[in-house]
């Protein structure tokens, strides 16, 4: 499985997806991860998703926290790839990362959010337990979804999250029409 996600807390869903150059359709999302589809969480986050893994990049992060903030997700079963990070008007605060190098490698910026010791522990004690799985693997996945509300693993297809697919507006090429829809709002540089 491959995906990433971003978090926005008390978005303007129309104009964050105009921004990012998506139409929300009304098709809702029933077993297979569109290539892109949106969610709000019962505690006011816009939810967007991504079929690719490098969609959630940094940049499109730090560029939607403009005024607020955002939280990213990236994830991808192939190589064993994860990674969680919050961004403040345009700032990273934290990231966590891990790749399958080392089970017990995090590469760890910033100040995480309190949940992350929690979270640690618990992913050291079942890799001590059970040997053989990468548990450490979820813990940005789960840290990103102690802020935001939202798990890939767990909400795509259940309730109360009810994810439409979104349909691009602009090619969603390497900078996913970011670049583009903020040029649109405040005009082209000089």
């Amino acid at each position: 499985m491959r995906c990433s996600w971003i978090g926005i807390p008390n978005a303007n869903k129309a104009a964050v997806l105009a921004q990012l150059g998506f139409a929300e359709t009304d098709e809702i999302v029933a077993e297979d991860i569109p290539e892109f589809s949106s969610s709000e969480t019962p505690s006011g986050w816009l939810i967007i998703c991504a079929h690719e893994s490098d969609w959630a990049s940094h940049e499109r992060v730090s560029a939607l926290s403009a005024g607020g903030r955002a939280v990213g997700g990236q994830m991808t079963t192939v190589v064993m790839y994860s990674e969680g990070f919050e961004y403040r008007d345009g700032e990273q605060r934290w990231s966590v990362l891990h790749y399958l190098e080392d089970d017990k490698n995090l590469d760890v910026k910033g100040l995480p959010p309190p949940q992350f010791g929690k979270i640690c522990d618990e992913a050291f004690r079942k890799e001590d337990e059970e040997g053989e799985a990468d548990y450490v693997f979820d813990v940005p996945i789960d840290l990103s979804a102690a802020v935001c509300g939202f798990h890939p693993n767990e909400d795509m297809f259940s309730e109360p999250l009810v994810f439409k697919v979104l349909e691009p507006t602009i090619p969603q090429g390497k900078d996913g029409g970011l670049v583009r829809g903020l040029t649109r709002l405040f005009g082209r540089r000089k």
